[in-house]
């Protein structure tokens, strides 16, 4: 289980996220559909730059008996909160052409990825506990705040 973990720390890195979320959203705007563009940007740069700034701003520690050396703050967890943040916008961009069944399948999935992606970091010992929830609520203004900005807009 430990590898999958330690996979899980390159695959999910806020790096490849963030890349995969502004490729979603230029090819959102390449197909003309500016409002789910606009929630998919405002979602992900939005947790990434506040993300960015409470690391450095609180810069708290991380667990002390860590299975891998990271530089960096632990509160709010990058991981979690990108992707988060990426999973919730795709939500928002599919829900309405989803059936019902769909609907529930892809939200189990969503819980399932984000619940996946903060264990691990919880069992690479790099965050507490609190670390990936304020990093899921973090994601999860911004996206509430970004549909209630692109439904007033657009």
């Amino acid at each position: 289980m430990e590898k999958l973990f330690l996979l899980a720390e390159y695959v999910f890195d806020p790096v490849p996220v963030t890349a995969a979320s502004l490729i979603l959203a230029a090819t959102l705007l390449f197909y003309g559909r500016r409002k789910e563009a606009l929630v998919t940007t405002i979602t992900v740069a939005g947790t990434l730059l506040v993300t960015s700034a409470l690391k450095l701003w609180l810069a708290l520690p991380r667990p002390p008996d860590a299975l891998i050396s990271k530089d960096g703050g632990s509160l709010p967890s990058g991981h979690v909160a990108l992707i988060s943040a990426l999973v919730l916008s795709l939500l928002y961009v599919y829900w309405s052409s989803w059936g019902k069944a769909a609907r529930g399948a892809a939200a189990a999935l969503t819980a399932a990825l984000i619940g996946f992606v903060a264990w691990s970091r919880l069992a690479l010992h790099l965050h507490y506990l609190t670390d990936v929830a304020a990093a899921f609520l973090l994601a999860f203004l911004f996206f509430f705040l970004a549909v209630c900005f692109a439904k007033r807009r657009l």
